[in-house]
Formats: structure tokens, sequence, C-alpha cells
């Protein structure tokens, strides 16, 4: 069962745990729907969790930077 059936969030904000445990899955883009927008919600309001977020994909972007090309197959 999933984080977001199990804590029933689906008529309340997330709290900072829960979009801790989502943050990962909502920023390689594998949360579905509802999940996405409760933690983009969250993330508008939450200056803690969006300045998390925003580290993460700094160093999202760092690491596909420094990634070798793989070649065309």
């Amino acid at each position: 069962m999933s984080l977001w059936r199990r804590h029933r969030v689906a008529n309340r904000p997330l709290t900072c745990r829960e979009v801790g445990k989502l943050l990962q899955r909502f920023l390689d883009g594998h949360t579905d729907q509802q999940a996405t927008a409760k933690v983009a919600e969250h993330l508008e309001d939450c200056r803690r969790c969006g300045l998390e977020a925003g580290i993460y994909r700094e160093i999202k972007a760092s690491l596909a930077r420094r990634a070798p090309s793989l070649p065309d197959t």
C-alpha cells in the first residue's frame, strides 16, 4: 500500500515528514497526480522543505552535467 493511501492525506495538507518521504519520488516524477499536487503545494508554503527540494535539484543537475555521455546505439 502506498504512503499516500496509508496515511489518508487526500483531504489535508502534507506534513514536512510526509513530504520528506515523498520528495525524491516527486523530484524524479514518480508520484501520482494527487501526490504531486500536494507536495508542490507544500513546497510553495514551507520554506524549509522548499530549500531542501532546491538543494536536491541542484545536486541532481550537477550529477547530470558530470555524467559521461552514453554512445548512441
